[in-house]
């Protein structure tokens, strides 16, 4: 990373507010990743992708904003089943006497 990557950027999309500092991931030294998070509310940190050489504030701003928007996206779609969790088919219903054709 050049000496002209920020360290920290702090910018405003909208209604929120994008906090962002460029830090290694836990455990580790390198490599460096760019961590946000949003005055949204929802206390999560995100570290969508590497910080990398030469990179201006607006083309990590454009790559932030266009990666929350498609996390919120995302979030908001219906929940798909997992291979193996699949709903199972509901249980035929048994007949009962009453519905067998048994003595009334």
């Amino acid at each position: 990373m050049s000496r002209t990557t920020p360290r920290t950027l702090v910018f405003q999309d909208g209604d929120r507010t994008f906090t962002c500092n460029v830090a290694p991931r836990l455990g580790t030294e390198a490599p460096l990743w760019w961590w946000f998070n949003v005055s949204d509310g929802n206390g999560n940190r995100y570290a969508p992708f590497l910080a990398e050489k030469g990179e201006s504030n607006t083309s990590v701003q454009t790559r932030i904003v266009e990666y929350y928007d498609l996390h919120l996206a995302r979030r908001a779609e219906p929940r798909q089943p997992r291979y193996g969790r699949q709903a199972r088919p509901a249980a035929a219903a048994q007949p009962t006497a009453a519905t067998a054709g048994g003595a009334s």
